[in-house]
């Protein structure tokens, strides 16, 4: 099982590290306070990165609708 850091999300999906931690706190990502950091599952990582990743198709698509 790997675990993730707030960092090493944020790297992949293109946010801050602070973001992420907002994130964890409203709930929309799960994670766990391990010590002074969050730890983030991987399969809760890669589920959050694929839905950023359809979300910004989904802009882009309307974005080009638009014109």
């Amino acid at each position: 099982m790997s675990l993730w850091t707030p960092r090493k999300l944020g790297e992949q999906a293109g946010l801050s590290d602070r973001h992420i931690r907002r994130l964890i706190m409203s709930g929309v990502i799960k994670a766990q306070k391990l010590g002074n950091t969050w730890a983030i599952d991987d399969d809760e990582a890669q589920r959050f990165i694929k839905e950023r990743k359809a979300d910004e198709s989904d802009i882009q698509q309307k974005e080009r609708d638009s014109v």
